[in-house]
């Protein structure tokens, strides 16, 4: 009897704590969009914001509280790259379009060479976590032209991202990271190798021959 009436407290505390309260995620973003002015996110604790979203259980959007407990996750390590890809498939399957306009189109508009906003902001997490699913990503929403440009889009969107992060803690006021550094120069080593087999730069574009000296200017093999 006393094990019977525990089981029925126990359901009964589940099932108060799964209500939706009265925390109100109209405002919550896709991903954490949050102010840079050292290289850090300013006044943000990760692990506080994750506890703090995983204690609500019913949310008016579901596939944007995942992006973004998704977000966090990847931040604190706990989730690896492939797992981050293998749920934004997911979400992408449970809402196309808020996946589209409200991850990958602001994602894009961080990172592409022209009309790009101030990166005051921290970067959108898709663009760390597999720049080619991301790119895959573009194409599958319609932001990629699938025409005879395509390899010459998705070319200028990889050299701009080599950039980005070339830069990332090369910007003097912005706290060191030396060892996330050489990680993104290794990679972006990678990208450029992969970039002049497939020929998709265009090197009568001033702009493309510019970037590429700074990159040359910053490796450590020219080969």
């Amino acid at each position: 009897m006393v094990y019977k009436n525990f089981k029925y407290f126990l359901l009964l505390l589940i099932f108060i704590s799964c209500q939706k309260d009265s925390f109100d995620d109209s405002q919550l973003p896709w991903f954490i969009h949050e102010r840079i002015r050292t290289g850090e996110i300013e006044n943000f604790n990760f692990s506080d914001s994750l506890s703090k979203y995983q204690k609500h259980c019913s949310y008016s959007n579901s596939s944007k509280l995942n992006s973004y407990v998704l977000d966090l996750e990847f931040k604190l390590g706990q989730r690896k790259n492939i797992d981050v890809v293998n749920k934004l498939k997911e979400i992408y399957k449970s809402d196309s379009l808020g996946f589209c306009n409200e991850l990958i189109l602001p994602s894009l508009e961080y990172v592409k060479p022209n009309d790009r906003p101030k990166r005051r902001y921290s970067k959108p997490y898709p663009l760390d976590v597999d720049f080619d699913f991301f790119i895959s990503q573009c194409i599958q929403c319609g932001y990629i032209k699938q025409d005879s440009t395509m390899a010459h889009q998705i070319g200028q969107l990889k050299l701009s991202n080599v950039m980005l992060k070339d830069q990332w803690y090369r910007i003097p006021d912005r706290v060191q990271r030396p060892k996330v550094q050489e990680r993104y120069d290794e990679e972006n080593r990678r990208t450029m190798d992969e970039l002049l087999d497939s020929e998709s730069l265009d090197f009568n574009d001033k702009e493309t021959i510019s970037n590429v000296f700074v990159l040359l200017l910053h490796s450590t093999d020219c080969e």
